[in-house]
């Protein structure tokens, strides 16, 4: 069973985030890289596996930013 979501803590409530099935652990680490500026590697991503990790991520964050 593959991961639902990737998902990457900024820091103060902001987190960036993609399905899952859209891009790999690596690809998304990149995308934020090249969004943020700084390097993040896939170590640095976590994976929600299921809703409840999902629904979680959502009530802590204050800002979600959705990367494609």
């Amino acid at each position: 069973m593959g991961c639902m979501a990737w998902y990457y803590n900024a820091g103060q409530g902001v987190y960036y985030w993609t399905e899952g099935y859209t891009l790999s652990a690596t690809q998304f680490a990149n995308k934020v890289s090249q969004m943020l500026g700084k390097s993040v590697t896939a170590g640095d991503v976590s994976a929600a596996m299921r809703q409840s990790d999902i629904d979680s991520m959502n009530r802590r964050a204050s800002t979600l930013i959705y990367v494609s």
